[in-house]
């Protein structure tokens, strides 16, 4: 049986949905008498009656001579009706999350943030079309998408924001390469190392090294810093020489876990083993999930913090949808010592806590 609602109901009903959109915060003043009438063809006596309920149940206050204001927000939507109004889409570029280790804790991380705010989270592969159809508020772009789709989104006016491990032409959070390099080589100077060597092929290597490169020549204040990027075709040949050479480095910033197999044989044909002879930390948390006797420790992207931080910017482009700038949030990177860093040339102990790269001190 179809329950037809009332002319109030119908007005309560949506402003509940408009308090859950993320538009408005507390204190915020909220929509007067006559914008309702005018909006639902009511009279302003239906519009005080929906008032009051949502007065009673305090989630406005009414002053005098000067309008009505949020008092608190609904801890999630109210209505069924209304799920269809509090959707955040996320736009993939179609890798499997249940393979990807790192894809598969950003979406958790992203319908934590999304329902923290009352909204449901949708997920697409490669597919803009669905998620506009569902109506959604704003959406998270993962991945490299095609000019096509960001076209299209940008054309769509809905509010997006950008995962920064991959560059696309939309609000991304910015990243503190800087600060991250810091962090990294002040763990390695009180564990002990004195010579770090950026190392990796192909593509992704060069990407890591244009980002670090010149950062860790400037944080290595008191190491040795060197560089091993080439294609894959030159990096055995490479490795091997500078692992062979005098001044061996004594810990290894893998760019890309596709070079571990290489790396690992020329590890074997110098006669080397981490981290009994050297040190070893891949970039990517990917890393966590490659069967590895010791496991691989790991600098990324502290994805946690990063997803608060962009769905703050996508929360505060939902609520502004104007030409006004908004501010860019900052990522963090985080380092994971599990089974391939070791304590060298005197050092007696690792950080008491795991480190943060971006916490301060």
């Amino acid at each position: 049986m179809k329950i037809k609602l009332s002319k109030y109901q119908e007005v309560e009903g949506w402003l509940l949905k408009e308090l859950s959109s993320g538009r408005f915060q507390p204190q915020d003043r909220f929509y007067s008498e006559q914008e309702l009438a005018d909006r639902f063809q009511v009279t302003k006596l239906t519009v005080r009656q929906a008032y009051r309920n949502m007065e009673e149940n305090s989630y406005i206050v009414r002053r005098r001579g000067k309008g009505t204001f949020v008092n608190k927000l609904p801890a999630r939507p109210c209505n069924i009706k209304i799920f269809r109004h509090c959707i955040i889409g996320v736009l993939t570029s179609g890798a499997n999350p249940e393979r990807d280790f790192k894809l598969g804790r950003i979406l958790v991380e992203s319908h934590q943030a999304a329902a923290a705010k009352g909204y449901l989270l949708m997920l697409a592969h490669d597919s803009l079309d669905q998620l506009l159809e569902a109506g959604v508020e704003g959406v998270v772009v993962i991945g490299k998408q095609t000019p096509e789709i960001l076209r299209k989104l940008q054309e769509a006016g809905v509010p997006a924001v950008n995962y920064p491990s991959v560059p696309n032409p939309l609000a991304t959070p910015a990243i503190d390469c800087r600060e991250a390099a810091e962090q990294l080589c002040r763990l390695l100077a009180e564990t002990g190392h004195r010579h770090l060597a950026l190392v990796g092929s192909d593509a992704d290597a060069v990407m890591v090294r244009q980002k670090f490169e010149h950062e860790f020549a400037v944080a290595a204040r008191g190491m040795c810093f060197s560089t091993v990027v080439t294609d894959a075709g030159e990096f055995r040949r490479e490795l091997s020489g500078v692992l062979a050479g005098e001044d061996r480095p004594d810990v290894l910033f893998v760019a890309n876990s596709w070079c571990l197999g290489d790396l690992n044989a020329v590890l074997e044909q110098c006669g080397l083993v981490c981290p009994a002879d050297l040190s070893m930390i891949v970039h990517g948390s990917n890393a966590a999930i490659i069967p590895a006797i010791p496991p691989y420790s790991y600098f990324d992207l502290d994805i946690s913090h990063c997803v608060q931080t962009l769905f703050e910017m996508l929360f505060q482009r939902i609520r502004h949808q104007s030409s006004v700038e908004m501010p860019q949030g900052v990522c963090h990177y985080q380092v994971a010592l599990r089974g391939t860093v070791a304590l060298r040339n005197g050092a007696t102990r690792f950080p008491k806590s795991p480190l943060t790269a971006g916490e301060k001190d």
